[in-house]
């Protein structure tokens, strides 16, 4: 069974916290060292629409839109294809 902590982001309105997310996601999700992150397909899908917009921004005025709300996403950090942390 894995562990389960929480993590909170603070910052101010329009300071890049989901952008933030979106990256580490998208670097994550492929790998590192034998460690990967994941999450449900909604919030993939979400993360990765982000990460799209940002990469294809010609400048920051063209960033996404800051999100309204709070948000929580759930993550399952693995090490060699078994959770450690979710």
């Amino acid at each position: 069974m894995s562990r389960q902590i929480n993590i909170t982001i603070l910052g101010a309105s329009q300071s890049g916290k989901t952008c933030y997310m979106a990256g580490m996601y998208d670097i994550m999700s492929y790998g590192f060292s034998s460690f990967t992150l994941s999450t449900d397909t909604e919030t993939e899908r979400r993360l990765e629409q982000i990460w799209g917009e940002i990469e294809t921004s010609e400048d920051e005025s063209s960033f996404p839109i800051g999100t309204p709300s709070s948000t929580d996403y759930r993550f399952s950090l693995r090490h060699a294809s078994k959770e450690i942390v979710s």
